[in-house]
């Protein structure tokens, strides 16, 4: 934690590269000096060219911490996303299990970099419903397993450097240990959720406080940044599927918003280039808005839930 603040407040804040590549390739050693993945992304976004970048920091990371054997350095990307959607009943790849090992066949929509990924996380059904209920699995695919096959999106208005793509599995045979041990949508896509807003949050206010300290922003801002993301570093400790998590979760991004309105006045002032590429990138924190508040809503209801519980018992 001290490690983290200080390199927050008087770390060196260059940038590490002109785009989403080079950055990636110069930040290598710093990757390597941080374990923990919030702390990488924001070590990451520190230096980060634009806000893409930060959102891949987080993005990244989040998978680290949702699977741990992926490793500092792996460009992961995970699919579950397809033609109807995230939601499971959406799900229509499949992974055949046998004694020989998984086949996995499907595809998924709007991967977030997948052209760039050396590992895929694929969420797929698994055997016959069972009283209704489908069984889901998590796949680790390496990027250039034959069958694997990748076609380009269009860019996003915003943070257009982050690149999406159809990933199309067909066929494609891997080892049993392909597939990650527990249900693929209980115990790995559904907290990606939270681990993903929690960690690109992270890595997105870390960008800010190296945007601001570049551009010799006020103090007092790149104060109230910095409070924000230790915030946001001890939440990646706390159960990521705990009720008090997501009520906690909630609250950071209302103080993030309130940073933002105060953002907004310096930002009328702030260099065009920086001010266009924020006008531009910061919708990204609106993504999932929805989903995030029917989380904060259901969060509140399991607290009152245990809360009633344990007033009755």
């Amino acid at each position: 934690m001290d490690a983290l603040l200080a390199r927050l407040v008087a770390g060196d804040a260059t940038l590490a590269g002109d785009d989403l590549a080079a950055w990636w390739r110069a930040c290598e050693p710093l990757r390597a000096r941080c374990a923990h993945p919030v702390e990488r992304a924001m070590a990451l976004s520190l230096v980060a060219p634009t806000v893409g970048s930060a959102f891949v920091a987080g993005y990244r990371a989040a998978l680290h911490a949702l699977d741990p054997s992926l490793g500092p350095h792996t460009r992961a990307a995970l699919c579950a996303s397809e033609e109807g959607g995230a939601h499971p009943r959406a799900v229509n790849t499949r992974a055949t299990v046998t004694s020989d090992g998984v086949t996995l066949d499907g595809t998924k929509r709007f991967v977030t970099g997948a052209r760039d990924a050396d590992v895929l996380l694929v969420l797929a059904a698994e055997g016959e419903p069972v009283e209704g209920r489908r069984a889901f699995a998590l796949v680790r695919v390496p990027a250039s397993a034959p069958g694997v096959t990748f076609e380009d999106m269009p860019a996003t208005p915003f943070v257009p450097d982050v690149a999406h793509a159809t990933v199309t599995f067909e066929g494609v045979r891997l080892a049993a240990a392909a597939r990650l041990a527990g249900d693929g949508w209980s115990e790995y896509v559904k907290p990606f959720r939270t681990l993903e807003d929690l960690h690109v949050q992270a890595a997105i206010t870390a960008w800010l406080v190296g945007a601001l300290r570049r551009a010799r922003g006020p103090g007092a801002l790149i104060e109230r940044l910095v409070a924000h993301a230790l915030t946001l570093r001890a939440l990646a400790d706390a159960t990521v599927d705990a009720a008090a998590t997501h009520v906690a979760l909630a609250g950071a991004f209302a103080n993030l918003e309130g940073l933002l309105g105060a953002l907004d006045g310096w930002m009328a002032q702030a260099p065009d280039d920086l001010r266009d590429a924020w006008a531009r990138d910061r919708r990204v924190l609106t993504v999932a808005r929805s989903a995030r508040e029917q989380r904060r809503v259901r969060a509140w209801e399991r607290v009152s839930d245990a809360v009633q519980f344990a007033r009755e018992g």
